[in-house]
């Protein structure tokens, strides 16, 4: 007679396990026990069985790390009885190695046949290697897989795949763009292996998750046919750095818009020659002063003084400044008309004088090109740069007016340019105002005359290329500035806001590295979100963990009584005969005893979920009369020993 196989049956339920032994022995098999993995590992290697029958959650070792431990080691077929049946624990419980999986509550008759089904594949190697794809490196857009060394990458972040999904997601990338029905799929991904249609969307589902993690969509579904691997082409979006610079240069350019706009440099350029002609008309009144005080008599000359100095003057009286004042803003007056000749005669020392300082004028004009005139008090021009303007008389004009009152005034001009363009290095200032100056020739409060003085002042362009070398080279270094300050601005911000994202990510593939702030982060408002990200990610993992452990530990308990009250159940109405009687009376008492640890569980659930609705408010509980009776419990009684 050949000998009976020997299964070997690892649940930390002694009810079940009883349920489950006696099944297989009616079965025809031998039934070894183990109440936990560690005790499971010492049988196997003592005596090695034909067939495992795995409960996954147990203390010590649970069932998932001693099918790896058995695969490591030997080729034995194993069947998981597990009360976790959720699709994604059946996938991983083949994937791992199991050669079946069958969930609690379950039928000892169809535990049975599956054992049977097993044995009679018994096949040599549960999972059978898988070919990797010809080509190595497989790639479109950011997406890129490593075919020898199982690896994936979304741009550059690894995304982690196990090799269901790794074959999954290759067979969509060979073809990109085709569609491939959950059957294709299914015959692509597993060989001999017969899963649900799906399954598949639950390894897609699996992917999709991961590849969001990582900042990426890598599967399409099209409604009705299957999936296909779409990835849209990605937007163009500055990087920081470029943000930074762009900010930097626009504000640059801003700036030099509001110079422009305000007119700094056009104004600097009026004061200029308004300072130029201030300074060559002082000097040509001082002499034109000089040459009349050698020839005028004692006694009144010229037209008393009535306006008062525009300018401060300083604590010494000997000082009287004339101060630059015209803005390129300044309204300018009409264009002077030419002067026309004086119906009244000049006066004859004026006259004298002037025609003295005339050759004088003509010389400096030749070298400053401004034109400069010297009248009489009643306006008349008797000294000129220009010689065909002697005699005129410059009477009707308002600053010559104010001149001989004693004020010094500056006015602009309009001025009728050339239309011909003028070249840039030409000495001809092709602007459209003329500064015009005007300044008393004073002996004391008396008036004795007045010096016009015009000139045309340099343009913002002949300006600008005139200074063009200087110019460009310091435009070269502010942009170079703005450059480095937006580098290192981008530096200062951009490091950490990577650092965040990376750290996102990993908290969302649930990596150690993302719970933990990220180190020097230079910005306290980045540090602050980062450690409120670590903060929250660990909340809710630790919540996560509770809820996902509470809920298992909540079905192993519900199912692993079940199970028993169900099996012991079909094998009483089944197998009553062939039990004795003290056997079935022991199954009765397991019965009863899951179904009075149903009801305890029950209740123990209606007090924790009445415990978790309730508000945590402030109070004072007295803990003597809850401790007066403590002592006397049995269980916490310590038996006195005398030392």
């Amino acid at each position: 007679m050949a000998e009976r196989p020997t299964v070997l049956v690892v649940d930390d339920d002694p009810h079940l396990r009883e349920i489950v032994r006696f099944a297989l022995e009616q079965g025809g098999f031998r039934v070894d026990e183990a109440a936990d993995g560690r005790a499971a590992l010492t049988q196997v290697d003592r005596a090695l069985p034909a067939l495992i029958v795995l409960d996954i959650m147990m203390p010590e070792l649970d069932g998932l790390a001693v099918c790896r431990e058995v695969r490591r080691k030997h080729e034995l077929p194993i069947v998981f009885l597990s009360s976790r049946d959720d699709e994604v624990d059946r996938i991983l419980g083949l994937e791992l190695g199991g050669d079946d999986y069958l969930t609690k509550p379950f039928s000892p008759r169809e535990l049975v046949a599956r054992v049977k089904a097993v044995l009679r594949r018994a096949r040599p190697a549960p999972v059978p290697e898988v070919e990797a794809p010809a080509a190595r490196m497989q790639s479109r857009g950011p997406l890129r897989m490593d075919a020898e060394r199982w690896r994936a990458w979304w741009q550059d972040t690894e995304v982690v795949l196990t090799v269901t999904e790794f074959q999954l997601l290759a067979t969509l990338l060979r073809v990109p763009g085709k569609v491939f029905t959950r059957d294709e799929l299914m015959n692509r991904v597993y060989d001999d292996v017969v899963v649900s249609d799906r399954t598949i969307d639950s390894h897609v589902r699996r992917v999709r998750q991961k590849f969001a993690s990582a900042g990426g969509d890598v599967i399409e579904t099209v409604h009705g046919l299957g999936y296909r691997l779409a990835l849209p082409e990605r937007r163009a979006r500055p990087r920081l750095w470029l943000v930074f610079a762009a900010v930097g240069i626009a504000g640059f350019a801003l700036t030099l818009a509001g110079l422009a706009f305000v007119r700094v440099y056009d104004n600097q350029l009026i004061r200029q020659t308004e300072s130029e002609l201030i300074a060559q008309g002082a000097v040509v009144a001082e002499v034109f002063r000089e040459r009349l005080r050698a020839t005028v008599p004692e006694g009144a000359y010229g037209r008393e003084r009535t306006a008062p100095w525009p300018f401060p003057i300083p604590d010494d009286t000997r000082l009287r400044p004339i101060l630059p004042s015209l803005r390129a803003s300044d309204a300018s007056l009409p264009p002077g008309d030419t002067p026309r000749p004086s119906r009244v005669p000049a006066e004859p020392l004026s006259q004298a004088a002037g025609l003295q300082l005339t050759p004088l004028l003509e010389q400096v004009r030749a070298a400053t090109l401004a034109g400069i005139r010297v009248v009489d008090t009643e306006g008349v021009v008797v000294a000129s740069s220009s010689p065909a303007l002697l005699w005129t008389t410059l009477a009707d004009r308002t600053e010559v007016q104010r001149a001989l009152r004693g004020e010094p005034v500056s006015v602009l001009r309009r001025r009728v340019a050339d239309p011909e363009d003028t070249p840039l290095a030409s000495l001809s200032r092709d602007t459209g105002i003329r500064v015009t100056v005007a300044l008393p020739v004073l002996e004391g409060d008396r008036v004795w005359g007045a010096v016009v003085l015009t000139r045309t002042p340099m343009t913002f362009a002949k300006a600008t290329y005139a200074d063009r070398w200087n110019l460009t080279a310091t435009g070269f270094v502010l942009l170079g500035a703005v450059a480095l300050m937006s580098l290192a601005a981008a530096a200062l911000v951009g490091r950490p806001v990577r650092a965040l994202v990376k750290q996102t990510r990993a908290i969302a593939m649930s990596d150690p590295s993302g719970f933990e702030p990220m180190a020097r982060p230079v910005v306290a408002e980045l540090a602050e979100l980062s450690e409120s990200l670590a903060g929250m990610a660990t909340a809710l993992r630790d919540r996560n963990q509770y809820i996902r452990s509470f809920a298992a530990n909540v079905s192993h308990e519900f199912k692993t009584p079940l199970a028993s009250i169900q099996g012991a159940v079909e094998l009483l109405r089944d197998s009553a005969d062939a039990m004795a009687p003290e056997q079935r009376a022991r199954f009765l008492a397991n019965v009863d005893a899951d179904a009075r640890r149903l009801t305890r569980l029950v209740q123990r659930l209606l007090e924790l979920a009445r415990a978790d609705s309730m508000t945590a408010t402030p109070a004072q509980v007295e803990l003597g009369p809850l401790l007066e009776g403590s002592p006397s419990a049995p269980a916490l009684t310590v038996p006195r020993t005398s030392t």
